[in-house]
């Protein structure tokens, strides 16, 4: 999908920018909401299924309800130029397929359209590796990588995707697609908070045994990488695979650098792989044990080379702090 940009992207200058950002109370829209604020260049306006305090009284907020084919998003979408799609579904067990596809594909499109509407010119979609699937086996995940999502989630993150390009394909907003891995902090939710708490609480995990590679982000890194799609007008109708950029770590290595941080011994329990496989299936563990013991390699060679972009901080360093921040972030 290529279009001409119809408005030069220099003309939306930094004092002038508005952007729009969904789902501002979850764990990635609130942390960009207070990252791009403090950069002091945009006008921002949230947007939240239900009142929330933003901390921020200058901050616009609009309150949409639940997210559907019939949400309302007009007052939000005035004069904005930028719309970040971060609002969704995650975190949650037992939801239902036509849910997923209810909140991701069909509220997506029709906040598309609306925005197509009011003359919106970028729109930036937070979507998921997932949608090349739950493990990469030997090689690497790329943005040509065949689609093989895994479960429900990745399949709805992919069909979202698909109507964006279809919606936006013969209209004057560009589209920008990011495909993050796990994405980390002291305070994250999901299965990395697991994690932090496992280690926490000094529970041992079978993973002392297993050499494998999995790409992760920081969410410092992942906010540095929307501010660059933000200002880099090569970003605009691309597809982005996004990873820490130094080299992917093993599960027992990040566990080491969490404990490192808590000050706390890493734990871990050196069983054979093909044991764990076995009881993972007799379990109904079978997705939690792909997460511990898989290959997840992602290769974010294309960032680097429209973009210019290089993660700012470093996986060990910021796993780190993740451990070190998670007592005050949890207790």
């Amino acid at each position: 999908m290529h279009k001409t940009y119809n408005q030069p992207f220099c003309h939306l200058t930094a004092h002038t920018m508005k952007i729009l950002i969904t789902g501002a109370t979850g764990f990635i829209g609130k942390a960009l909401t207070e990252y791009l604020f403090q950069q002091g260049e945009q006008q921002l306006i949230l947007s939240s299924r239900e009142d929330f305090a933003s901390g921020v009284p200058e901050i616009h907020k609009v309150v949409t309800g639940s997210i559907d084919a019939n949400t309302q998003w007009q007052p939000a979408l005035e004069k904005t130029n930028i719309v970040i799609h971060t609002a969704g579904i995650a975190h949650q067990k037992n939801i239902p397929a036509d849910e997923y596809h209810l909140t991701h594909v069909i509220a997506t499109k029709h906040l598309a359209l609306q925005a197509i509407k009011a003359g919106v010119k970028q729109f930036i979609y937070l979507s998921s590796i997932g949608v090349h699937g739950r493990t990469s086996h030997s090689g690497s995940f790329s943005e040509s990588s065949p689609y093989q999502p895994g479960n429900d989630y990745a399949t709805s993150k992919l069909r979202t995707e698909e109507m964006l390009k279809e919606v936006c394909k013969n209209s004057s907003m560009q589209l920008t697609i990011v495909r993050p891995p796990l994405v980390y902090a002291a305070h994250a939710p999901g299965n990395f908070g697991r994690l932090l708490y496992s280690t926490y609480q000094g529970m041992p995990l079978p993973v002392a045994g297993i050499n494998n590679k999995r790409g992760i982000i920081a969410l410092e890194n992942l906010l540095d990488f929307i501010k660059s799609c933000i200002d880099n007008p090569n970003a605009m109708n691309q597809t982005f695979l996004v990873a820490d950029t130094d080299a992917h770590l093993s599960t027992q290595t990040i566990i080491e650098h969490l404990a490192n941080g808590m000050k706390k011994p890493a734990r871990t329990l050196n069983i054979p792989t093909r044991l764990l496989n076995i009881v993972a299936n007799l379990t109904g563990q079978k997705e939690k044990y792909i997460q511990l013991c898989g290959n997840l390699s992602i290769d974010t060679s294309k960032a680097q080379r429209l973009l210019g972009w290089q993660a700012p901080f470093s996986t060990g360093d910021m796993l780190i702090k993740a451990g070190r921040n998670y007592p005050a972030s949890n207790h």
